[in-house]
């Protein structure tokens, strides 16, 4: 039966055999009195997924040489190519250039020397983990606050959008979950995974969101990255349309609503300009009516109703939903309506003359039957 070798004690034997060469070309066999000693140093001159690894050697007289081992794990997997420390008596800082070094890769120093029995003796250094520091930890960059909760409308695509910062941002793979409202369901993956673009930035599109959810992003590695919790919010999907109805000023407001399911009244609302300095946002609302929401089809609600209008203005409809549901409360769509000016002065004052007209009517009759009489 053919013995199978470890690629890893393979790489290891070949870097053992280039610290034989190296050690032996600059000393001769001999019993060492004592053995070289190791430390394993830090992570400087980071930058990307490159760094200097750095140790601290003490040969004690023995010709010495050196590597380092780094990896994702205590097996490592990846070395540095030999190089000598020298044989002096007093401790030697050491560095090496390494690539693809990621926070959380385990690393070490490793000295080799040749032993009594002429053998080459490998020393390890203590296993270190790389950090990365504050500014290459990766890290997640998400909203927070109301810039973290999203509107959509019911049946719409939501974007959740977001980046990653810190070393190994670029091309990472990311899994995007979720749980729907009340949110006590455990988050369940959701589309595929997809991957961070060469800035580190990311963006899932969720088609078709009909109840408020919650969703966050973690990485793909073996112990994954979370990020904060995002929330994207469904308003009802409410279209809104203004004709002309008979009748001067009269305009028939209708539209849909959707889900189906949804009752209760709407409200029609007039959109007023704010003032000049006013810190309100967008035009003040201003409820002119209601209307109840009836039966449609299996897909959408309706409602109807008709109203006297005045003047050019803009118009929606507003549905108030509770506090606490799959939904949240929204607005239609805005339309701008050209209606006619209607004075309710000059209404007042038609009325007013009309009954004047009756008035002198009756008192002339009465006045006239007098004057008969008496004649």
């Amino acid at each position: 039966m053919g013995t199978v070798l470890n690629v890893r004690k393979i790489g290891r034997v070949v870097l053992l055999a280039a610290a034989i060469i190296a050690t032996f070309a600059a000393s001769s066999l001999g019993a060492p009195a004592s053995q070289p000693r190791v430390a394993t140093g830090g992570v400087k001159h980071v930058r990307g997924t490159s760094g200097q690894l750095d140790a601290v050697i003490s040969p004690n007289g023995i010709e010495t040489s050196y590597f380092f081992e780094f990896g994702p794990t205590v097996a490592y997997g990846k070395s540095t190519k030999p190089e000598s420390a020298g044989k002096g008596t007093k401790a030697v800082k050491i560095g090496q250039q390494v690539t693809g070094i990621l926070p959380g890769y385990h690393y070490r120093v490793v000295a080799t020397f040749i032993g009594a029995k002429g053998t080459v003796e490998p020393i390890d250094g203590k296993d270190k983990s790389f950090l990365g520091g504050k500014s290459s930890k990766l890290r997640f960059q998400i909203a927070k606050g109301k810039e973290n909760e999203i509107l959509v409308q019911y049946g719409a695509t939501a974007e959740l959008a977001g980046g990653l910062t810190g070393l190994g941002n670029t091309s990472h793979g990311l899994i995007l979950q979720g749980t729907p409202y009340p949110y006590t369901n455990a988050f369940t993956t959701l589309l595929r995974p997809i991957l961070s673009n060469l800035s580190g930035h990311f963006t899932f599109k969720v088609p078709g969101l009909r109840q408020n959810t919650e969703f966050r992003i973690l990485t793909t590695d073996p112990r994954p990255l979370y990020s904060s919790i995002m929330t994207v919010h469904v308003e009802p999907k409410i279209i809104l349309h203004i004709r002309p109805a008979r009748g001067r000023g009269k305009y028939r407001i209708y539209g849909t609503v959707a889900p189906a399911k949804l009752r209760g009244l709407l409200y029609i609302q007039e959109l007023k300009q704010q003032k000049a300095g006013s810190k309100r946002e967008g035009p003040k609302p201003h409820t002119i009516g209601s209307t109840p929401i009836r039966k449609g089809t299996s897909t959408q609600a309706k409602f109807s109703i008709v109203m006297t209008l005045s003047g050019s203005k803009e118009y929606r409809v507003y549905l108030k939903m509770p506090a606490k549901g799959s939904l949240v409360s929204g607005h239609s769509n805005e339309v701008h309506v050209h209606a006619p000016r209607l004075s309710s002065t000059s209404k007042h004052n038609k009325r007013k003359h009309t009954k004047g007209k009756h008035a002198k009517g009756k008192h002339s009759g009465k006045h006239a039957g007098k004057k008969g009489k008496k004649k």
